[in-house]
């Protein structure tokens, strides 16, 4: 039999509620703590276009860290020296660019729904939204990138 999420006895599920139908899985703490080092599940899809602000840290675990984000124009020309980066285009349409050096960026892409963005450390890059709506992704850092989570930004819904 498959691995199927199972509801503990004391945990409700309401489906008329617009928290639980972004967040099935799991309630955070609280909406002043948000989600993060403890186990988590959500619907990335609806999550991300949900999103409303440039940049939301979803869950930051020691390794690990996933921000929401919202890109009206661009996300602005930037390197992680000791992070690499995953971002998932959810919604939107653009391009992304990156290189080694910031006046030299070799690398194009188009991106759509569904693309994937793979950034190494140390690599300069930016994506810049081409459409008439915002730009929908999550990003994933390795190792945290935007500091702690309390600093940084909670869910807002």
């Amino acid at each position: 039999m498959e691995n199927q999420y199972t509801p503990h006895q004391n945990e409700k599920h309401h489906q008329d509620s617009h928290h639980d139908q972004l967040y099935p899985y799991q309630k955070p703490h609280s909406h002043q703590t948000g989600y993060g080092i403890s186990p988590f599940v959500a619907d990335m899809e609806k999550i991300t276009e949900h999103n409303s602000k440039f940049k939301t840290v979803l869950w930051n675990g020691k390794h690990l860290q996933c921000n929401l984000m919202s890109v009206a124009k661009e996300i602005g020309l930037e390197i992680h020296a000791d992070s690499d980066q995953f971002l998932y285009i959810e919604e939107g349409m653009g391009y992304t660019v990156m290189g080694k050096d910031r006046n030299n960026l070799t690398y194009h892409a188009k991106l759509n729904k569904n693309s994937a963005v793979f950034i190494p450390a140390g690599t300069w890059h930016n994506i810049v939204n081409t459409g008439n709506r915002p730009l929908k992704l999550f990003s994933i850092y390795s190792p945290p990138h935007h500091g702690d989570f309390h600093d940084s930004g909670v869910i807002n819904y």
